[in-house]
């Protein structure tokens, strides 16, 4: 049986090595990789930050990736686990009061220029 990877910008993960990076205990990566859905409370490492956050009574589950075919993706609570973190980070900047950064998208609205 061929493993399933998911790809980061480190490169391609097994979905085993990519919850056991970020901090996932054995049993339930076990779960995870029979991709069945797992309720945590703890602290997740972020590769992208290169820290840790906490999550509280979270929900993980493997899933397939909605546009690349072949492909799996680790959600958490619904999101992808980049959107998750990039989602606690931006808590935590706003919870010790840094005005985080806008996206791209955001921003390339309010700029005002000519388009090509």
């Amino acid at each position: 049986m061929r493993k399933q990877g998911i790809y980061t910008r480190f490169g391609t993960l097994s979905i085993e090595e990519l919850c056991r990076f970020m901090g996932f205990g054995k049993d339930m990566i076990k779960e995870l990789t029979h991709r069945k859905s797992v309720i945590f409370s703890g602290s997740l490492f972020s590769p992208e930050f290169k820290r840790h956050f906490n999550a509280e009574h979270s929900t993980a589950k493997v899933e397939h990736h909605p546009e690349e075919r072949g492909k799996l993706w680790l959600m958490i609570d619904g999101v992808s686990d980049s959107d998750w973190f990039r989602n606690k980070c931006r808590e935590f900047l706003q919870m010790v009061g840094i005005k985080p950064k806008q996206n791209q998208a955001e921003e390339h609205g309010k700029r005002k220029g000519m388009k090509l």
